[in-house]
């Protein structure tokens, strides 16, 4: 008698201690890289549940009752994820945020981190009802693909960004692999999920957009299948902290070497601006905030810039950004700038409202910082995406073998970070694409699908910019010199300049192949006073976002470019 009455109070006890608390898991495999290992873990994502509110994960609702349920979720893994806490129900149930919550249903959760959701739950049906919750865990940087249940969504940081979708822009969002037009009343990026607005230009412009410009609503949130021309990334104005032991040029010999790190954004208006009493190599200091120059279009102070999402494609009659295509290469870099400069007067775009021209060096900088930040491919600064701190390269090359070198086929994605140059390529290998199943971004700039491509490895890219002492050589209007070239005064590290991702991400000051993640480190000089950026498929292990060197301007098959789109400068 004794025994049974022992049993049913263990029973009892173990029962009422699963009603306080309980486990979600969610299964991975994680293919993690950090300075160029490759760690492969497999398992499950685990989360505990406490809720005073819930009997297990459910809650049992008379009909038409209202109630505030409080859940605490914790992290059980080894590693910063993403969570989110969704819910299951019987029927119709409303589910709201409460003003006490002191943490969103979604996001990131570190490890043994806890939080906290205060839910507002209101039964709508006639009848009682049982709602279950539970938790999808996820990689950071990877869309968590909720395979049941609706997800409960909260506030967002006001990031202070303002997205110029230009007339004639198809603004677009990805769902398995496949491009969609985004609904621009509802929330279509988010970059603390490091989704950065998307937009598309189209051949077939009439079915797409009402007489004033607007997305037609028999459009929205469907598959595009055909037609696109051309992809474009926004990069939106932020200032960073400077972070360089080379931010001063009157520290540069002594303490010029900065290791690899995570970079400081924060997303500002265009009333933020830079303190003009200050000039910019002598008055910034190491740990000063600094709006990054790209955001200066002449006299303009920029919201943000649109950059082409892959390399340039097509030919020089039919310009395109397309993945899984040949770049297009082997143009003079003055014949490949005016050839950019038409692309703002077709597919709708208007140049009286949008300037299109090749990447200068601080657009590539621009790119490079946000990439290398929490809105990038870092978590924190421990801590980075599923596939790692780095951008994979693109190891592509159409050519036979280095005696035959050729272009590259864009928005590939190596096996690994140390396959070399994949020669006698026409397309992707299969599942490396942009969209790819290998890939999952892990050679693009967010480490997902959302980010830019093909700015480590694939081409070389040329980027507007040129030593001084060489002038105007390449006989562009005088008028846009200011505009569109960022000047450098010669090959030493100590003439770039703050924001271009040059002097600032050396590990080794005055060397040449210094540059971040040991790439490529050569300064525009006089005999060759252009640059390219990014390095190329034939340069590998030398390839890097961080990587520049320096060239003279003719056509070369490895060489190709990227397109820039901003509001007019006049």
């Amino acid at each position: 008698m004794n025994r049974k009455i022992i049993y049913i109070s263990l029973v009892s006890l173990i029962t009422f201690i699963f009603s306080m608390t309980y486990f979600s898991y969610a299964f991975f495999t994680n293919k993690n890289e950090q300075h160029g290992k490759l760690n492969i873990v497999v398992g499950k994502l685990n989360y505990k549940i406490n809720s005073q509110d819930l009997t297990n994960d459910l809650l049992v609702m008379a009909a038409g009752e209202e109630k505030e349920v409080t859940i605490t979720i914790t992290s059980l893994n080894s590693f910063t994820s993403e969570y989110q806490l969704y819910y299951e129900s019987d029927g119709s149930v409303e589910v709201s945020l409460s003003e006490d919550t002191l943490a969103n249903p979604n996001g990131t959760i570190a490890k043994d981190e806890s939080k906290t959701i205060s839910l507002i739950i209101k039964n709508l049906l006639s009848t009682s009802n049982t709602i279950t919750f539970g938790v999808e865990g996820g990689f950071v940087g990877q869309e968590l693909a909720l395979e049941h249940g609706n997800a409960i969504v909260g506030e967002e940081e006001n990031l202070n960004i303002t997205v110029d979708l230009y007339k004639g822009m198809v603004p677009v969002y990805y769902k398995n692999g496949d491009t969609y037009v985004a609904d621009t009343n509802k929330k279509w990026y988010n970059y603390e999920k490091r989704e950065w607005a998307n937009a598309v230009l189209v051949s077939n412009t009439s079915d797409y957009f009402n007489e004033d410009g607007s997305i037609k609503d028999s459009m929205k949130n469907q598959k595009i299948d055909s037609g696109i021309l051309q992809y474009y990334v926004y990069i939106p104005r932020y200032k960073y902290k400077l972070f360089s032991n080379a931010t001063n040029i009157k520290n540069l010999i002594s303490s010029g070497n900065t290791p690899v790190q995570m970079i400081e954004v924060e997303f500002v208006g265009t009333d933020t601006i830079n303190d003009s009493t200050k000039a910019q190599d002598i008055g910034y200091r190491k740990g000063e905030w600094y709006v990054h120059p790209s955001f200066t279009f002449g006299s303009k102070e920029l919201n943000g810039i649109w950059v082409g999402k892959f390399e340039t494609t097509g030919t020089a009659e039919n310009i395109t950004i397309l993945p899984n295509q040949q770049s297009l290469s082997n143009l003079k870099i003055l014949d490949a700038f005016n050839l950019v400069r038409t692309v703002e007067n077709g597919n709708g775009l208007n140049s009286e409202e949008v300037d299109s021209h090749i990447m200068k060096s601080m657009d590539w900088g621009v790119v490079a910082y946000l990439s290398n930040s929490k809105y990038g491919r870092y978590i924190d600064e421990n801590t980075c995406v599923l596939s790692g701190c780095r951008i994979w390269n693109n190891n592509t090359n159409v050519g036979t073998s280095l005696k035959d070198i050729g272009t590259s086929i864009t928005g590939c994605s190596a096996a690994s970070f140390d396959e070399d140059t994949l020669y006698n390529s026409t397309s992707c290998v299969s599942g490396s694409e942009w969209n790819g199943a290998n890939n999952n971004g892990r050679s693009s700039t967010t480490g997902n699908i959302y980010g830019i491509y093909d700015m480590s490895g694939g081409d070389f890219e040329y980027i507007m910019a040129n030593t001084t002492s060489s002038g105007t050589a390449d006989n562009i209007d005088k008028k846009y010199i200011t505009e569109y070239y960022n000047k450098y005064s010669g090959r030493e590290h100590k003439n770039s300049k703050l924001g271009d991702a040059i002097r600032e991400c050396l590990v080794k000051f005055r060397n040449y192949d210094s540059a971040w993640y040991n790439s490529r480190s050569h300064l525009a000089r006089d005999g060759e006073p252009r640059m390219y950026r990014g390095g190329g498929s034939i340069d590998l292990p030398y390839t890097s976002i961080f990587a520049f060197s320096s060239g003279t301007g003719v056509a070369v098959k490895t060489i190709s470019f990227r397109i820039v789109l901003t509001k007019d400068s006049e």
